[in-house]
């Protein structure tokens, strides 16, 4: 059984309203995001207020598709003990917000991340925006295998995707997690990653 963990925004109710999962795979809702960590993140200068508003801007037009049903979970310790309730045979995040962190990886649970972008080159957070500002325009969705830091475990499988300078932020974002979610499809659809 597979633990496919998802975030609780627009872009991840998008992909999993109304889809049917393929056969033992059980979704798990990351509701690590708040106000209060983006205040943080900034701080820390891991994201600039300019990108927190072109994302927030991004997310409050999308359509909503309404709650999803699954386990919730707001920390890595909390996926920790349903990872060793639920004895999964693997853990895949998709717009999981958590930080995974080394109880979660002595499990021994092989764990991947579908990431919309070029990885190692825009891991981590604001990848669109720097990707834009760069002029790195070819990029691509990114499979990879979890691990102690952020975005850098071995990349196994990707899917290409252009941006477009001349369409606005919400619309190149829209693009790279198009890209994002094929991927996480066709993963989904694998037995073992």
């Amino acid at each position: 059984m597979r633990l496919l963990v998802i975030g609780n925004d627009r872009i991840s109710k998008s992909f999993a309203y109304g889809r049917e999962l393929p056969p033992n795979n059980e979704l798990v809702i990351d509701r690590s995001a708040n106000i209060a960590r983006v205040f943080r993140l900034v701080h820390r200068g891991s994201l600039t207020p300019k990108t927190v508003l072109r994302m927030a801007w991004a997310e409050f037009r999308r359509p909503d598709s309404g709650p999803l049903k699954g386990l919730e979970v707001r920390s890595s310790a909390e996926l920790t003990i349903v990872a060793r309730e639920r004895k999964p045979s693997e853990i895949l995040l998709f717009r999981a917000g958590i930080i995974v962190r080394r109880d979660l990886l002595d499990l021994g649970i092989p764990i991947y991340n579908v990431h919309s972008a070029r990885l190692p080159e825009y891991g981590g957070l604001g990848t669109i925006s720097r990707a834009l500002a760069d002029g790195a325009y070819e990029q691509q969705a990114t499979l990879h295998r979890v691990n102690e830091k952020i975005d850098a475990g071995e990349v196994l499988d990707t899917e290409p995707y252009r941006l477009d300078p001349e369409l606005s932020y919400g619309a190149n974002e829209a693009i790279a997690y198009a890209a994002g979610m094929k991927l996480l499809d066709r993963t989904l659809w694998k037995d073992r990653i």
